[in-house]
Formats: C-alpha cells, structure tokens, sequence
C-alpha cells in the first residue's frame, strides 16, 4: 500500500477543494493518505467535509510552529514568502526519521514555493515528489509575428 502524503499550508480558495480531490481519489485507490497543514488550516469549513469524506484513511500532521517563518509566511515580498514556504515543508521533511517517511509527496499548490525550489533544489531531500503548479506565468520576449504574403 502506498503512503501518499499531501503538504498543503493553507486552507484559502480552491486548494482545500484540490486536496480534497485528491485524497478522495487516493484512498478509492486504496493509499493511505497524510495531510501536513497548519494548525490554523484545521479549523476551516473544508476540513471538516474533507475528513467526512476520507476519514478510514487520512493521517493529518501539522507545521511546527517556528516564528522566524511566520514573519517570512506573511511578508509581502514575494520571495520571502516562497522561501517561508520552502523551509517550512523543508523542516518537516528533515526532522522525520526513515521510518516515517511517505512514499510520495504531492504539492497542490506548487506556487507556493516553486521558484524557491528552482533555486535551492528538492525541499524533501531524495523522496520522490510532485507539485500542481496553478498559476505560472511565462515570460518570452516579444517577437513581432512574421508576415506571409499571397
């Protein structure tokens, strides 16, 4: 049986509705599911359907709490909001002991720190992973369109 483990910090918008899915569909498929989440994400409505739903199978952990973090969590420089959300999952992952590692891990919200991983490679060290990216933005340079005559 495979350990899936779900990191999701928040609980704002439709990343609730995405871990949701996701569970639900895991333990169709009979995984067992973990969810890492701040204790604040815990008390919100989506939690509760989300248990409701996947409750024989869902182990939830929570972020240790780490004010050096938060201050970074909630800065409103993007960058320092990116590396928070690195070090926090990062953390996590390192304090587990071999024994309680997941098999896999999967991001749902990959914007969270997706440039801090580019920059600082992998934050669960050799664990094999996989992040949803929803709102990435790609910059190219204008390249004027060419012009085919008839």
């Amino acid at each position: 049986m495979t350990t899936l483990r779900i990191a999701e910090p928040a609980a704002r918008g439709q990343r609730r509705q995405e871990v949701r899915r996701l569970a639900r569909a895991a333990r169709q498929l009979g995984h067992v599911v973990q969810l890492v989440t701040l204790t604040s994400s815990l008390s919100h409505p989506l939690y509760g359907v989300l248990e409701d739903e996947v409750a024989a199978g869902l182990e939830v952990f929570t972020f240790p709490e780490d004010k050096r973090i938060d201050k970074l969590l909630t800065s409103e420089n993007a960058l320092k909001q990116q590396l928070g959300y690195f070090w926090l999952i990062a953390r996590f992952f390192k304090q587990l002991p071999s024994t309680a590692l997941p098999d896999v891990v999967i991001i749902p919200y990959l914007d969270y720190c997706d440039k801090a991983i580019a920059l600082l490679g992998s934050p669960f060290g050799g664990l094999p992973w996989a992040g949803i990216g929803m709102a990435s933005k790609f910059h190219f340079r204008y390249t004027p369109q060419l012009q085919f005559s008839s």
